[in-house]
């Protein structure tokens, strides 16, 4: 292990310095660093020869370092196909790919959003809370479309509203006895694509709904054992738990967005 990704979390750089910043009235600290790790010599594309073409700097969120709120200033080169002009930049461990911050600092704000707001996450980091919820909701997105979660074999699903209008199917495992997913009635074809995203749509068996569902024939198809049935006598055991979270909809700041992914991720 490198002594950069010991102290700093990330590795083949070299450390050049440190130096307080500030931004909006927040105080971070600035540590700049230089890449010294070895370089593709082959384009991923075509095959081509790599050379040399100029540096490029980027700068990342990164976590906390003595309290301190923190950035990294990176330098690296940049490399270009003789064959098809394409551009490339080798991969510094520890820097989430695609996003403007470290992976611990990717792992932290996500898990620290879950219970924590985004102004009060974003006092540890020099970033703005809209910053922090962006890196937050692109992180659970991915997480989603990389992690598909099996199908319950008995689903309950009910119509209701959140925050002061929006209308949102809750679909419920009625296999666990808990809430399974929550989906916009306000955007098209949710209810379609949320049993295209699940694993193992054939293993549904039932739907018991209280609301007529948007099901076309190729997602029956995907579900040839499953009974759908117009019922909503279910909700009664979970009357409480829908009502819990009608209300936690209610607070401030309430968003379907964020409030979906809290819900669902944050036990």
């Amino acid at each position: 292990m490198g002594q950069t990704l010991e102290l700093f979390g990330i590795d083949d750089v070299r450390f050049l310095g440190a130096e307080d910043r500030s931004n909006g009235g927040k105080v971070y600290r600035l540590y700049r660093f230089e890449y010294e790790g070895s370089l593709p010599v082959s384009c991923p594309r075509c095959g081509g020869k790599l050379y040399r073409h100029g540096t490029r700097m980027i700068s990342l969120i990164a976590m906390p370092i003595q309290d301190i709120p923190a950035a990294y200033s990176i330098e690296f080169p940049r490399l270009r196909c003789r064959a098809c002009g394409a551009m490339e930049s080798p991969h510094i461990k520890g820097v989430a790919e695609g996003r403007r911050c470290t992976e611990k600092a990717l792992i932290s704000i996500a898990r620290r959003g879950l219970s924590h707001s985004f102004e009060a996450v974003a006092a540890d980091y020099p970033a703005t809370s809209n910053t922090i919820r962006n890196i937050f909701l692109e992180y659970f997105h991915e997480h989603e479309s990389e992690h598909h979660r099996t199908a319950p074999a008995l689903i309950g699903i009910t119509q209701k509203t959140l925050g002061r209008n929006d209308s949102v199917y809750m679909v419920f495992d009625l296999e666990h006895g808990v809430l399974f997913d929550m989906l916009s009635a306000d955007v098209r074809d949710s209810v379609q694509e949320f049993f295209l995203s699940v694993e193992s749509p054939e293993r549904i068996l039932q739907i018991r709904s209280s609301v007529t569902l948007p099901l076309d024939n190729g997602i029956i198809a995907l579900m040839p054992d499953a009974e759908v049935i117009p019922d909503g006598s279910w909700e009664e055991a979970y009357i409480d738990q829908i009502r819990f979270i009608q209300q936690e909809s209610l607070k401030k700041g309430y968003s379907f967005e964020v409030f979906r992914i809290r819900t669902l991720y944050k036990h």
